[in-house]
């Protein structure tokens, strides 16, 4: 798909960027507690660790209206 997701900020609350194949950012979230990993799966969802609360989340990426 050429995305790209980024947790910056590792520490105790962190922000999720993603992007798209150009570049430009496509979302942002800052709800994050201390991010381990991230990948996306073959549906297009994006997989979050999380060590904070010691959680994996399934994040659905939508258009905002």
């Amino acid at each position: 798909s050429g995305r790209v997701a980024v947790a910056a900020d590792e520490g105790r609350t962190a922000t999720l960027l993603v992007f798209d194949a150009r570049g430009l950012e496509l979302a942002r979230s800052t709800d994050l507690l201390s991010p381990r990993a991230l990948a996306f799966a073959p549906d297009g969802t994006l997989l979050l660790a999380e060590a904070g609360p010691a959680r994996v989340r399934r994040l659905r990426l939508v258009p905002e209206d």
